[in-house]
């Protein structure tokens, strides 16, 4: 009877040992994941995959993201169905290359309903807009339902709350994070009007920096 019950008290002891290493290997890897959070929580831009292509900081203290590639690279086409027009003439669904035969060269920003630092950059945008409408084409493309940062309705949500008046939609290009190189949210794209793609910048722009940026898109174009 006493070899049974010392029997049975070193199992429930192995069997708690091996909870306790279950938890143990639970709490080492939650913490790695929360790590990693906290490390990309301040870099300015919604990380949604690793990237090896940062160029760091620019004068500015802006994280900047470039292509890292001196030959031309063309933009990708896809279709924009519009949430608003802003100062554009389009009604109906249209083509980032019909836009661009209009022969201004384009800011395109990708954005999303559910990014923090997207939201942090949209006034800027809205105001610099309004400084060089008449000369570059400003569109705001919300991505936000293909890489799980919000819906249509989110991101229309924050166009109101907001107040933005450049021109803002959305795509279902599903390759397009992949077309454009998309590592980060927001990212902003600037193309010449032949559609060489000029400039990738990952992460919040403020008003300064991007009225540099227009400058010298508008100067190479």
């Amino acid at each position: 009877m006493t070899n049974l019950i010392l029997s049975v008290n070193r199992k429930l002891i192995k069997s708690k040992k091996i909870n306790l290493l279950v938890c143990a290997i639970l709490l080492i890897i939650i913490s790695s994941a929360c790590m990693a959070i906290g490390e990309n929580a301040g870099d300015g831009a919604t990380r949604i995959i690793a990237d090896s292509d940062v160029s760091g900081m620019d004068e500015s203290g802006l994280p900047v993201i470039t292509d890292g590639s001196d030959s031309p690279t063309k933009a990708a086409d896809f279709r924009i169905r519009f949430y608003q027009t802003g100062n554009l003439d389009y009604d109906e669904p249209t083509t980032l290359y019909s836009i661009l035969s209009l022969g201004n060269p384009m800011v395109l920003n990708f954005w999303a309903g559910l990014c923090p630092p997207c939201r942090i950059e949209m006034n800027d945008l809205d105001k610099v807009n309004g400084i060089f409408n008449d000369q570059v084409v400003l569109i705001g493309v919300d991505i936000g339902q293909l890489v799980l940062l919000g819906t249509e309705e989110d991101g229309k949500r924050l166009l109101s709350e907001l107040g933005i008046s450049y021109a803002a939609g959305t795509t279902m290009d599903s390759g397009i994070t992949e077309s454009y190189g998309i590592f980060g949210m927001p990212t902003t794209i600037f193309i010449k009007p032949d559609g060489i793609i000029h400039r990738r910048w990952t992460g919040a722009l403020n008003d300064k920096k991007l009225t540099e940026l227009i400058q010298e898109l508008i100067e190479e174009s």
